[in-house]
């Protein structure tokens, strides 16, 4: 209905506003969860590639950011974790959200994975990829305690939301590189200086 399509529209508006302003992947997942069709998430995260992601050469996730909504559970924040173990199984898709209804009655994991899962209390999973600039860089994860069938139109609405997402961390990412790279180069030009003031002394 032209109410629900006014809703969503003023939901993205609002939210992309919000993580537009903030500056870490915490703060950006913590806006991406104040969406009404987000209610009923167990845990979300955010999870970067170790490397980029080029079919031959499979890399790890490294997750960035997460939120639980039971306190006691792990956030696993820092770990590096394969593909499986986040939910992915080929063929590795980047241009549509993979939905997993049942992940403990998803055979094609190991035991190890289901344990994870069954740990996490995750009983339905959707994982969008993280895409700008036309890469492939890493994977947000939606986990829902109870079995969880999402219609079309809201999973459109989230992906919305998610490519947002996806701008903004890159964005944060492109910063951090650019100043790791000044301070090396700063550092770099420092060192002949040093040395010869050392030599002078």
């Amino acid at each position: 209905t032209l109410r629900t399509v006014l809703r969503r529209t003023r939901e993205l508006y609002r939210i992309s506003q919000t993580i537009g302003s903030v500056r870490t992947p915490d703060e950006i997942l913590a806006a991406l969860l104040t969406s009404s069709y987000l209610t009923t998430v167990s845990r979300a995260s955010l999870a970067i590639f170790t490397a980029p992601f080029d079919g031959d050469q499979l890399p790890l996730c490294e997750i960035s950011a997460a939120w639980n909504k039971a306190a006691d559970l792990t956030l696993f924040v820092g770990e590096q974790l394969t593909l499986e173990d986040i939910g992915l199984l080929p063929p590795y898709l980047h241009d549509k959200p993979i939905v997993n209804e049942n992940v403990q009655g998803k055979r094609e994991f190991p035991p190890s994975v289901r344990r994870r899962f069954a740990t996490l209390k995750t009983h339905s999973l959707i994982i969008f990829p993280l895409m700008a600039r036309g890469v492939w860089y890493g994977v947000l994860s939606l986990h829902f305690k109870q079995r969880r069938a999402i219609k079309v139109d809201d999973l459109r609405h989230i992906r919305g939301l998610v490519d947002q997402t996806a701008i903004a961390i890159d964005n944060i990412r492109l910063l951090s590189a650019e100043a790791k790279a000044r301070h090396e180069a700063e550092d770099h030009a420092g060192r002949p200086h040093r040395r010869r003031g050392e030599a002078a002394a």
